[in-house]
């Protein structure tokens, strides 16, 4: 296998597993892959009956529960199975292993499609409207227990009855509404993180644990006292713990309903779309009309103001340097990254997660002396996967500070070797057979990968030490600069994709700018300089 080709296949193996659990949208375009009925034309949509007759239509939740819905239709559990670049991956993967992954990728993005018996690699515009609404209403509330690290392997009871955290449950509870339309059940596990848990802590067959979340928390301070991912990514304030608003979950004519404590559902999480014509959208993907356009524009602008005080809220700076030097003089800029409210670890979830510091030293005149944490001409940091360094037009960064967790394999000569993702080659640094004898899951990886983790636990902090040397005939002040960067990936991750996919390569490359940086926390200062 070429090199070029080799890189494709990492690509989309790489981007898969982004599939696996972050919703990553692209539904402007229409849906590519196809499936071959027995005279060569593309199968027809698939009608199911039995239990798919018995989820609900999440808009007619909405007539009821408007709030929750509005929040809801705006959220990444309703993109998850939209997204273009999962359908691709997972036809691709499909086809690589032999459908042995079966539903390992879209049994998170669409648990109810799953549950009804749509084919693992059935295309978007061939699917129900239920599997399409991606985690809906049904999805969490006709689960009445928890069924642990279960990647979305979970029960669902579709019925007449709706569980959820409120209820006959707490001793000063209210006791349950009642409804013409449904009944309500309490049920313990819509308090506790054991309801995240079901699908955010993703363990691939062969043992590498590409994700835990819910481990890392469950390890953290917050567990021990009761602080739950709800209390972050549910409530009024993005990630930090709040008091909810208390008001009536449902808004029924001529009911009166008890005031419970109000969960937002959104979702508030690091993840967005990548589309202007989302949530609403008519057929291709696109808004029909400028009012729709107009309502997608409000609702985005709302998530990303969420998304924002959700990143300010992770983690803080904590910056000192020398008040003065002289010219010529050496000293240091200590600065530590704090773990404020992350229930986790900061950055927490896939390996491909970054956030880094970025460090600028600048003089009276605005020359830039110093800098680390900068990207390259392809938006890339300047690190081993970057395209500027690898050609030599730009120096890699040796005082770069990235907590992204290193993905890496045994070589043959016992030491670890990273990579952008533990996948088999046969040029692999570790004794593997390419293409795998056996069913594989996910990607066709060596048995010896394994995740090193580089974030910082919840309510920990790390500090990182940065070279201060003031250039001869430099004239004071100095002034620094330090902040702390995140984003959900990198952009090599799309040129890798761009390379199998070379018809979207447009697409992806446009995708690839818009790649959103979080500032999560900002420090600036100065230092005075003087003659020696």
């Amino acid at each position: 296998m070429s090199r070029v080709r080799r890189q494709a296949y990492i690509g989309l193996v790489l981007l898969a597993c982004v599939c696996a659990v972050s919703a990553v949208s692209c539904v402007r375009e229409p849906s590519v892959v196809q499936t071959e009925a027995a005279d060569g034309k593309a199968a027809k949509a698939q009608k199911f009956k039995g239990e798919g007759g018995k989820f609900t239509d999440p808009k007619l939740c909405g007539e009821c529960h408007s709030t929750q819905y509005s929040q809801w239709i705006g959220s990444m559990h309703h993109y998850s199975q939209a997204s273009l670049t999962n359908e691709l991956v997972n036809d691709f993967l499909h086809k690589k292993t032999g459908k042995t992954i079966s539903a390992f990728c879209i049994q998170c993005h669409t648990p109810i499609g799953t549950v009804i018996g749509e084919r693992y690699d059935l295309p978007n515009k061939e699917r129900s409207p239920l599997s399409m609404a991606g985690v809906s209403c049904d999805v969490c509330h006709s689960m009445d227990r928890s069924h642990g690290q279960a990647q979305a392997f979970f029960e669902l009871k579709p019925s007449g009855k709706v569980y959820g955290p409120h209820g006959k449950g707490g001793e000063k509870d209210p006791p349950p509404a009642k409804s013409d339309f449904h009944e309500t059940e309490q049920r313990d596990v819509f308090k506790s993180s054991q309801l995240c848990q079901q699908c955010h802590e993703v363990i691939v067959p062969n043992g590498l644990r590409l994700q835990e979340t819910y481990t890392e928390w469950k390890l953290s301070p917050w567990a021990k006292e009761g602080v739950t991912c709800q209390s972050c990514h549910m409530g009024p304030v993005p990630g930090r713990p709040s008091e909810r608003p208390v008001g009536e979950i449902a808004q029924v004519a001529g009911v009166d309903l008890p005031k419970r404590p109000l969960s937002d559902h959104s979702f508030t999480g690091v993840d967005y779309h990548w589309t202007d014509d989302y949530p609403f959208r008519g057929k291709g993907g696109v808004a029909p009309d400028d009012r729709t356009k107009k309502r997608n524009v409000k609702i985005q602008a709302d998530l990303t103001k969420k998304r924002q005080e959700l990143m300010r809220n992770a983690a803080k700076l904590h910056v000192s340097a020398p008040p003065s030097l002289a010219s010529g003089d050496k000293g240091s800029l200590e600065v530590r990254i704090e773990n404020t409210f992350t229930g986790h670890h900061f950055p927490g979830g896939f390996p491909w997660r970054q956030a880094w510091i970025e460090v600028k030293y600048t003089d009276a005149k605005g020359n830039i002396f110093f800098q680390s944490g900068d990207l390259d001409s392809d938006g890339d940091l300047r690190n081993q996967f970057s395209k500027d360094v690898n050609a030599g037009k730009v120096k890699e960064d040796r005082h770069l500070v990235n907590l992204q967790a290193q993905a890496t394999v045994r070589g043959f000569r016992g030491t670890d070797v990273e990579l952008p993702f533990p996948l088999a080659e046969e040029d692999a640094p570790s004794p593997t057979v390419f293409p795998s004898v056996g069913p594989q899951s996910v990607y066709n990886g060596a048995d010896n990968a394994r995740i090193i983790k580089r974030g910082i636990p919840a309510r920990e902090s790390r500090t990182f030490s940065y070279p201060i040397r003031i250039p001869d005939g430099v004239s004071g002040p100095v002034t620094y600069s330090a902040r702390l960067l995140y984003r959900n990936y990198p952009p090599y991750y799309f040129d890798y994709f761009a390379r199998y996919y070379t018809d979207l390569k447009g697409l992806l490359n446009t995708l690839k700018t818009k790649l959103e940086i979080y500032e999560v926390h900002a420090v600036t200062g100065k230092i005075e300089v003087g003659g020696r």
